[in-house]
């Protein structure tokens, strides 16, 4: 399974969403938007930063080393989450 369906997988669960909708050029506002008609706040982020470091072993490090301040703002893509994920497992 790629990097991609993997994620795919976890935020449809995450957000109880289709996951035919989450494409990589999804952004996070777009998901929140799906499920419940409006952005998302600080905590909804947070929480969903905390649910994909459980299921990709992504640590706090990981994130704050990223050169954007990825998963802290809403227009966050899917694809950029998948980077993230794979530059992790490569090491």
């Amino acid at each position: 399974m790629t990097t991609f369906l993997r994620v795919q997988k976890s935020l449809a669960a995450s957000l109880d969403i289709p996951k035919e909708i989450i494409k990589p050029e999804t952004t996070l506002d777009d998901l929140f938007w799906e499920k419940r008609g409006t952005p998302p706040d600080s905590m909804d982020i947070v929480e969903l930063m905390m649910k994909l470091e459980v299921d990709f072993e992504i640590s706090e490090d990981d994130v704050e080393n990223m050169p954007s301040s990825l998963f802290i703002i809403g227009d966050t893509t899917v694809q950029q989450i998948v980077a993230l994920i794979e530059k992790k497992e490569k090491g």
